[in-house]
């Protein structure tokens, strides 16, 4: 049965339905931002293993060592997908001086 609200606790209610609702939402959308950031890092494992054919070692090391941070703030979520060793990609993707 639902339950009566009377004008006098209107707008309590009113803010405990919307922050639930916010709740629901922010929930859902880390767990979006968190697929996303799985599924970019797999589609650069993906690339990185076709791009670089000619050396194996590196392109191994280089494929696999793709993944993602969340970073969570106060008013949005990031995913920010890196490669675990910093200067492989550079000289994979550059070359040598």
């Amino acid at each position: 049965m639902a339950k009566k609200v009377t004008l006098d606790n209107l707008a309590s209610e009113i803010k405990k339905i919307l922050d639930e609702y916010g709740d629901e939402v922010d929930d859902k959308l880390d767990e979006i931002t968190k697929r996303i950031g799985q599924k970019g890092a797999q589609a650069l494992k993906n690339e990185s293993l076709a791009t670089f054919p000619d050396s194996k070692k590196h392109k191994q090391r280089y494929g696999q060592t793709w993944t993602y941070t969340v970073e969570r703030k106060r008013l949005y979520t990031t995913v920010i997908i890196h490669n675990k060793q910093a200067g492989l990609p550079h000289l994979l993707e550059n070359g040598h001086a």
